[in-house]
């Protein structure tokens, strides 16, 4: 597992992506293309590549307790955000939001990046496992949770069992099935292609990174004064769920399936948060501040993760 120092490089990329964008050094289509070409490009040449491994009938065990255990952390964190939003007394489209960002940890632009830098090519193929919830998860459970109050919803969108498998599957999806297919039929890739789409997919985490730092320039600090709120949310998104789940799942797995899992349910909230819910009518400004805020704050909780909750 790699040191302190390692993962502090990959966040200095969000303090570059940060300057450039303030300093005008890039425009907003700019960013909005280094959005789509990092989901659609360069994240599925990263997850082909990395999941094209020889598979072990251990990592077979493991694809399949992970999958399980995904689904028990996703399940439980919406519990927990059910009693959390109760008992904060918070209604309407803001209960909405910050149940969301409970459940939905940012898994594609910070998620993937982390983990390939702890764990490398074994804790990207863990992390494609586990995201197979996430993203069935998050295109019903999470499309509901933002209409549920929203005012102007789309209506009669996705409603069929059918349209909503369709909205879970993305190009890093078909990417699993593929790297997946490739090793498990062990269909080796032709070296040039693979060294190809290795350099494409190896600048997923600095444009990742630099895009985070665009968005944290669309926010002023001044708006998340006086807000408790958003810090408490916050601060359970990134060490009150990650310690929740450390210290129940250290009974029953460890190394890197561990550290994966807590990793990741340790990220801050969804870059796309304040997307879905502006298309959703729901509140997508508040969504945009802790979205902020929460990725702000992970600059310091994630290292404290990795060297205190799995050094």
């Amino acid at each position: 597992m790699l040191g302190f120092n390692q993962v502090i490089a990959l966040f200095m990329l969000i303090l570059f992506g940060y300057l450039i964008k303030k300093f005008k050094m890039v425009t907003d289509n700019f960013q909005k293309e280094i959005s789509v070409f990092v989901l659609n490009v360069a994240l599925p040449a990263f997850i082909v590549t990395s999941v094209n491994l020889s598979f072990t009938e251990e990592m077979i065990a493991n694809s399949g307790k992970l999958w399980v255990i995904s689904a028990f952390m996703f399940l439980a964190s919406l519990l927990i955000s059910y009693i959390l939003v109760k008992v904060l007394k918070i209604k309407g489209s803001n209960q909405d939001i910050y149940q969301f960002i409970l459940i939905f940890p940012n898994v594609g632009y910070m998620g993937f990046p982390i983990i390939k830098a702890v764990y490398g090519d074994i804790g990207v193929f863990y992390a494609a496992i586990f995201n197979l919830n996430f993203n069935i998860l998050l295109w019903s459970l999470g499309i509901y949770l933002l209409k549920r109050n929203c005012d102007g919803c789309i209506k009669n969108e996705n409603t069929t069992f059918g349209k909503k498998i369709k909205a879970s599957m993305n190009p890093a999806l078909y990417a699993l099935i593929l790297g997946f297919g490739l090793s498990f039929l062990k269909i080796e890739m032709p070296s040039l292609l693979k060294e190809t789409l290795i350099m494409v997919g190896n600048t997923t985490s600095p444009l990742s990174m630099m895009f985070i730092g665009f968005i944290l320039t669309e926010v002023h600090l001044k708006e998340l004064l006086g807000s408790f709120n958003l810090y408490l949310i916050s601060l359970v998104r990134l060490l009150g769920l990650p310690a929740i789940f450390f210290l129940i799942l250290r009974n029953f797995i460890s190394g890197e399936m561990l550290g994966v899992s807590v990793l990741l349910f340790g990220m801050p909230a969804a870059v796309n948060t304040a997307v879905i819910a502006s298309r959703y009518g729901s509140n997508y400004k508040l969504a945009s501040k802790i979205v902020f805020l929460s990725t702000l704050m992970s600059i310091i909780t994630i290292p404290l993760m990795i060297n205190f909750f799995i050094a």
